[in-house]
């Protein structure tokens, strides 16, 4: 499976604030739309839990890492945040 939808299955549309502490994840180098008209674009995103925790500059995001958040660089491809839901409607 291809690494950045891996990422993209992984979050999940939620409310955006910074400074939630240490993230799981973090994209970096991003064309992030964040689908807040306030701020509509932005390069990184962090989350933690399987939930967003901030968006941002790289530099802003990159200040949330620990010493185990994967950090992945998306080389400025599209990162949206997204909801999975896997599920199947069988007929009798």
């Amino acid at each position: 499976m291809n690494r950045l939808a891996v990422i993209l299955a992984v979050f999940c549309l939620t409310a955006f604030a910074f400074g939630q502490g240490t993230a799981d994840l973090i994209v970096v180098n991003g064309n992030v739309r964040t689908l807040d008209k306030s701020k509509p674009r932005a390069q990184a995103v962090a989350s933690s839990g399987g939930r967003i925790i901030a968006v941002g500059t790289n530099a802003e995001i990159r200040a949330l890492a620990g010493p185990q958040t994967v950090v992945v660089d998306a080389k400025q491809r599209l990162v949206l945040p997204g909801f999975n839901d896997s599920h199947v409607h069988f007929t009798a």
